[in-house]
């Protein structure tokens, strides 16, 4: 554990369901979905499996003129349709490496529930070796050059009904900022929440975002609570221990917020260390 991991708030049983470490880059043209393939035979050892999704739609964190709506997506008007995503999995399927023309992800979810969250400090390292595999890969393939502008970090965690709270009207026991207090009666307990907050980080590079959701578990329906907490940030160079560096702030600055966001007594239900 380095003086950083020490200096953070740390929890033996937090109720993270899922990690995303992430970065964007311009597009790389000449890449196809036989190279997705050839990529795969590289990684297949360790992530045997695989699926095809949906591209996500590239991000830009701007700053200048008016607030939109959805700030940070960035909408792109073309005649050709935008290749797939392809998802390489391990055959556990709680570790994924997700492709596409002009994003790179390396994902850790729990999938039987049961899972132990391994920390940060085990997920980053296996983000750092794919990466690194894939940068060769791209050069031995000559795809172009790698021009990287955007890194994102993002956790999800699920707070399950009956552990952290029983109704939606008691979420402020969880989240103190929901407080009903100035409610009338007949409002104080929703049916249903979905609430997004975004935070300019002072240097306007980065912004973090807040969003809470009411959801299920898919196993059995169980009602539950969802947090996601997303820091995303530009890039000005294609400098592999800057992305390393802002990972790690944005990672940092989660686990803050995560703590600043949510109650002392949610904090003993994880048993919080730090």
């Amino acid at each position: 554990m380095d003086s950083q991991e020490r200096t953070l708030p740390d929890y033996d049983k937090p109720p993270v369901n899922e990690v995303v470490l992430g970065v964007q880059f311009g597009t790389l043209a000449n890449f196809s979905a036989i190279h997705s393939g050839l990529f795969w035979q590289k990684i297949k050892g360790d992530y045997p499996k695989n699926s095809v999704h949906p591209q996500i739609a590239p991000s830009a964190e701007t700053f200048e003129g008016p607030v939109m709506a959805e700030l940070g997506v960035k909408t792109v008007i073309s005649s050709t349709p935008p290749s797939p995503r392809y998802w390489f999995l391990d055959d556990s399927e709680n570790q994924l490496i997700q492709l596409q023309s002009n994003r790179f992800l390396h994902n850790w979810r729990k999938m039987t529930g049961e899972e132990d969250y391994p920390h940060y400090s085990n997920i980053l390292p296996e983000f750092k070796k794919q990466w690194l595999v894939f940068l060769d890969f791209i050069k031995t393939e000559e795809l172009g050059d790698i021009n990287l502008n955007l890194w994102e970090v993002t956790y999800v965690n699920n707070l399950y009904q009956g552990e952290a709270w029983n109704d939606l009207g008691d979420l402020y026991k969880v989240f103190p900022f929901l407080s009903n207090n100035a409610l009338p009666e007949h409002l104080k307990s929703p049916e249903k929440i979905r609430l997004t907050l975004a935070y300019a980080y002072p240097d306007k590079l980065a912004r973090l975002y807040v969003e809470l959701a009411t959801a299920y578990r898919r196993s059995d329906g169980t009602p539950l609570i969802q947090l996601k907490l997303t820091a995303r940030g530009q890039l000005a160079s294609n400098d592999n221990e800057n992305l390393y560096k802002c990972l790690d702030f944005g990672r940092e600055t989660i686990v803050k917020n995560f703590t600043d966001l949510t109650s002392l007594e949610a904090h003993k239900l994880w048993h919080r260390t730090l």
